[in-house]
Parts: C-alpha cells; structure tokens; sequence
C-alpha cells in the first residue's frame, strides 16, 4: 500500500520516459519506470515499476522527458496508485546522496548480458524492451533477429520459437510471403497505385518483399518485418502468426 504524500526513492531503468495525452484532453501524462525503488520506510523492491505524472501540460513534459534518463536516481513524492499500480508521482526531485543499493544496482544492471545460442551465436539484452537482440542468415541474407521474452531471465520459449523458424525456413518463407500477397495485394492494387501504374500480378508483388527483421516471441508467436521494396512507398511490411496457426495477418507500419 502507498499512501498519499509517501516519498519514494527509485532508479529508473533502461526505458526512456514518454508522455501522451488520454482521450480529447489537453493535459499531458508523463511515464517512466524505476527498476528498484525504496519506500520511506526503507524496504527496497526490485522489479518493473510504472510511474505516472498526470495533469503536465506539453511543454512541461518534454522538459521532463529531457531530464529523466535511464540508470538516473530520483525522489518521488507519490499520492498513491492508479487502478493499474502505477505511482501516481506528485513531485519529483533529485536525492542529496545517492542510495548506495540503488547505485550498486544499477552497476550491475548496466553490465551487457548476453545469451549464448548455438544457432544464433551470442544475443544482447536489450534491457529496455526485453528483447535479446543479435542477427541471423534468413535466406543467405543476414537481417536482424530479436527474442521477445516476457521474462528475459527466461528466453527459452521465445528462442525455442525462433529456432523452429529457422529451422524450416522455406517453409516459413512460403507462408509469409503467402500472407503478405493475399492480405496487401488487393490493398495495393485499389489505393497504393501511382498514377498510370498498371495492377501488380502476384508474381510481382513477391519479387518486391524482402524480410530485414524477425521478432520471436513467448509461446511460438512471431513477426517478420519486410522492406517494401516502394511498394507502399517506404512503409513497413509486417506479417504476424504463430507457430501453431502459420502467419494469420499481415499490415503495413511506419
């Protein structure tokens, strides 16, 4: 329980602050994460911690945007919590002396971890997003391959579902791309087309897609990212599914 006026103590991790505003209002909400924290009363918690300031206007939260930054130690005074659990932050300042378990924290917690596969040799953690980050052969191309963990103490899963990819690569290959042309070519055809530019066959269509990036996730689901080849003029083509449905939707992004 926090109660209304409490100071907290927290460092904030590696994922920068943002803002945005709810609905039609004006105001703006700005967000950030501490990955420890100590209450007033002196106990200190490790984990994933949202904190919202609610009410800032736009300039004042960009200005806050700039000065928060990540392995930073702050001193929040909180009026309590949302239904969510996110700290409601009511002032925010910057402690005299750093709290030594923070800091030593956030040594450790700066150190690169890298997951060893045999397949994939060495991925980073990205510990902002959660992700395992390295690169692959897809194809005979080299792209980029991030492992989405819900837990990164625990990749397993997500990395079981990127071997499985890999693995079968033609047969993947064939199933995206399949995607991609029945759910975009028609969108293509009807709205994406420059002015005196014939329909594209299906055959055309494949020859422009290219994969860059593949995201694997917990529990077999994954998302590959393909350059457009100026299809849809610079956006993003994303093709979603899971191991055990194939790819099952496909969007443009960006």
């Amino acid at each position: 329980m926090t109660e209304t006026g409490e100071k907290i103590t927290g460092l904030v991790g590696a994922l920068l602050a943002g803002a945005g505003r709810s609905g039609r209002s004006e105001n703006c909400t700005l967000v950030f994460y501490f990955c420890a924290w100590r209450t007033q009363d002196g106990r200190l918690f490790q984990g994933k911690q949202r904190c919202e300031w609610q009410g800032l206007d736009e300039t004042q939260a960009a200005a806050w945007m700039q000065r928060i930054t990540s392995w930073q130690q702050l001193e929040l005074v909180v009026a309590g919590r949302t239904a969510t659990g996110a700290l409601l932050v009511q002032q925010i300042g910057f402690p005299e002396q750093p709290d030594d378990d923070l800091t030593r924290l956030g040594e450790i917690w700066q150190q690169p971890v890298v997951l060893e596969t045999a397949l994939f040799g060495g991925l980073e953690l990205d510990r902002g997003l959660d992700m395992y980050d390295g690169v692959a052969d897809w194809g005979g191309t080299e792209i980029s391959l991030s492992l989405s963990c819900e837990d990164a103490a625990m990749p397993e899963s997500a990395l079981a579902t990127a071997t499985a990819l890999f693995e079968q690569q033609a047969h993947w290959q064939r199933q995206i791309v399949a995607c991609a042309v029945e759910k975009l070519l028609p969108l293509k055809n009807e709205n994406w087309l420059a002015e005196d530019q014939s329909p594209l066959t299906e055959e055309a269509f494949r020859s422009h897609l290219e994969v860059q990036s593949i995201v694997a996730e917990d529990e077999g689901v994954f998302t590959f990212y393909f350059d457009d080849g100026d299809l849809f003029w610079g956006h993003a083509i994303v093709v979603s599914g899971s191991l055990a449905q194939g790819a099952t939707d496909a969007d443009i992004a960006g």
